[in-house]
Formats: structure tokens, C-alpha cells, sequence
């Protein structure tokens, strides 16, 4: 017995209200980084500003694009290079980073999966049309 798949995907975007979010997420993500100026770690204001920090950056990332994500990720990767571990800036850098890092895997994996998924529904698209349906 055959089975049959059915697909269907819609997908909307208002581009005016996708950049207005990104524009507003990074806007607000500069004002977070900016807080840091004379905090000291360990801090409970440090604390704060860095949970500050990681909600800004999802928030970042949930908006922004692949090409948005792998620019910021290799920034913040050439930052963490050039700062000295366990301080402040590195601290903040390196907790930003992750968070990038995991939204940017996420997003890589969903991309790979629908190429999966395609070449899947081609295959069996394939298997169909060389089933011989005999006399009808």
C-alpha cells in the first residue's frame, strides 16, 4: 500500500515589520552593553546587567537573519580573542557569544533538516512514478 505525504507551508513576512524588530533588538542590545560601563564582577548589578544581556541577545537572535547571525558570532568570536579571560568585558563577550552560538546552530540545523526533508520527498516522488500501476 502506498502512503502519500502531504506538504503544505506558508510562510508571511511583513519585511517593514521584521526590520523595524531588528532595528529596535539591536538598538536595544547596544543600550545593554552600554550599561556595563563600571560594573565589577560578581556584582549583584553586574548579575543583573548580564541577565539583561542574555534576554537582549535571544531577542537579537530570534530577529535577525543567518547572515545577521554569522556576522555577529564572528565578531564576538574576534572579540573573545582579544580579551583576557575572566574579566568583565570577557565575561560579558563570552555569554553573548553563546547565547549567538546557539541560535546560529539552531538555525543551520532547521535549514539542513528541510533540505532532508526535500530530498526525501523527491525520492519517494521518484519511487512513485516507477511503481507499475499494471491494467487499470
Amino acid at each position: 500500500m502506498a502512503t502519500t505525504k502531504e506538504y503544505i507551508i506558508e510562510i508571511t513576512v511583513d519585511q517593514k515589520k521584521a526590520n523595524q524588530a531588528l532595528k529596535e533588538s539591536k538598538k536595544e542590545l547596544q543600550d545593554v552593553r552600554n550599561g556595563f560601563a563600571g560594573l565589577a564582577t560578581g556584582t549583584k548589578e553586574y548579575n543583573d546587567q548580564i541577565e539583561k544581556l542574555t534576554a537582549s541577545t535571544k531577542k537579537f537572535t530570534e530577529t535577525a537573519s543567518l547572515a545577521e547571525l554569522k556576522a555577529e558570532y564572528n565578531k564576538l568570536n574576534r572579540e573573545v580573542g582579544k580579551l583576557v579571560p575572566g574579566t568583565a568585558d570577557y565575561i560579558r563577550a563570552t555569554t553573548q557569544l553563546a547565547v549567538v552560538k546557539q541560535r546560529y546552530t539552531e538555525v543551520r540545523t532547521e535549514i539542513a533538516n528541510v533540505g532532508k526533508e526535500t530530498a526525501e520527498t523527491a525520492k519517494e516522488t521518484a519511487e512513485l512514478n516507477n511503481l507499475d500501476l499494471g491494467e487499470l
